[in-house]
């Protein structure tokens, strides 16, 4: 009962991207494809009459991504935010003489709230309650319904973070507690 509950005295709760990484299968799962993106190697490419052809000075974007972290965190992070968050928010740091990117530093996606005020007009960005520069942010998202441009969050919408927490904890007291029933039943009758 206090994994599933009865009748109407539990309904799942979404639970937040933070609560999913109290799960050791969460964070063991989210940990391990943000290790492997990050091994991943990218490079910029140009067509080329024979097909696509490397680019000799590849662009920094994709070398040096950030001023804070190394390629590889950067990447995990990327990774991390699309998986618990269903969206990455970075802030452009640096650009190059063109205007282009260069650099970009990812937001923490709980800090960053989104405004869509009518269907089809370009959304707001507030992170910490200040308001980004369209140009400054570059936002991606994964699994984004029609009418929307925020991502939804694998994890928060389908209760099974707060079932994953009750059952983990269930079996933590279970084991902590001797790893036996607290009531035994008899009866004098035989049980077929």
């Amino acid at each position: 009962q206090e994994v599933w509950g009865t009748g109407r005295d539990w309904a799942p709760m979404g639970g937040s991207p933070q609560d999913a990484l109290l799960l050791g299968v969460v964070r063991a799962c989210v940990g391990l494809r943000s290790r492997l993106l990050g091994q991943i190697p990218f490079n910029a490419y140009r067509d080329g009459s024979t097909g696509p052809e490397k680019l000799a000075t590849q662009p920094l974007l994709l070398v040096a991504p950030s001023s804070l972290v190394e390629r590889p965190v950067w990447m995990a992070q990327l990774s991390t935010s699309l998986d618990l968050w269903g969206n990455a928010y970075g802030l452009v740091t640096s650009r190059d003489r063109v205007g282009y990117p260069t650099q970009v530093t990812w937001l923490d996606p709980s800090l960053v709230h989104v405004t869509e005020a009518t269907p089809g007009a370009r959304a707001t960005y507030k992170y910490n309650d200040r308001a980004l520069a369209d140009g400054d942010l570059i936002h991606v998202a994964m699994f984004v319904p029609p009418g929307t441009c925020v991502g939804l969050s694998p994890l928060a919408r389908n209760g099974l973070v707060e079932l994953g927490r009750r059952a983990q904890e269930f079996g933590r007291r279970w084991f902590a507690e001797g790893a036996h029933p607290s009531v035994i039943l008899r009866t004098p009758a035989t049980a077929d």
